[in-house]
């Protein structure tokens, strides 16, 4: 995910409805694991990580459009 800026992308999810209480929920610190990867295996993780809580997301707020 070169080049994603976290906060805008932060902000994009919160556009969507999303609050702050939604991201505490979730139990990591979301701007930290928006932020480019370092290696291949952490780009996994971090991938299979983003699908999971967009699941969450989409689970807790079926209306949310991605």
């Amino acid at each position: 995910m070169h080049g994603l800026t976290s906060d805008k992308m932060i902000q994009d999810i919160k556009d969507r409805g999303v609050t702050d209480e939604k991201f505490a929920e979730v139990g990591i610190d979301v701007r930290e694991w928006l932020n480019g990867f370092q290696t291949v295996e952490n780009e996994v993780q971090k991938s299979v990580s983003i699908v999971k809580v967009i699941r969450y997301f989409l689970k807790v707020h079926r209306s949310l459009a991605w």
